[in-house]
């Protein structure tokens, strides 16, 4: 589901922790642009097709075989290859035992997502871990009141 730029965007108070991980990775542009989902390391792994361009897994099966056009207006499907929904650059895919084979998965992409979802981990376990309980000392706001 495409974002409207008339809407607005949550911020992370406002929302779960499941939409924040969408709206992080939608403004980081880890999403697939064709079914719009976030790529992630289990079900929505990206693909780098040859030309560059990346898509989950559901989507490069999803693609028709490329076809080849003839001056005499004939058309031959050509099994094996896909074409790019973008540039129209072949592509080969293969798929041995129900496994994906060709393309392969973006590495680059897939590290990308686990490292943000590590920072993620990281920044919401450091901020429950040093955030300080209310003691007689603190006032609202977390500085030290002195007592005499």
């Amino acid at each position: 589901m495409k974002r409207s730029s008339t809407e607005p965007i949550l911020s992370c108070a406002e929302c779960s922790d499941d939409e924040v991980c969408s709206n992080a990775s939608r403004d980081e542009g880890l999403e697939c642009p064709i079914c719009w989902e976030s790529f992630n390391i289990v079900e929505n792994v990206p693909y780098v097709l040859w030309c560059g361009h990346s898509l989950c897994k559901n989507c490069v099966l999803g693609l028709q075989w490329a076809v080849m056009k003839f001056p005499t207006q004939q058309q031959i499907k050509i099994p094996f290859f896909i074409t790019c929904p973008w540039c129209h650059l072949l592509s080969f895919r293969f798929i041995y035992k129900g496994n994906l084979k060709f393309p392969r998965k973006n590495f680059f992409l897939l590290w990308m997502v686990e490292s943000l979802n590590g920072d993620r981990h990281k920044a919401v376990s450091a901020s429950v871990d040093t955030q300080p309980i209310w003691s007689p000392k603190l006032n609202l706001s977390g500085s030290q009141v002195l007592l005499f």
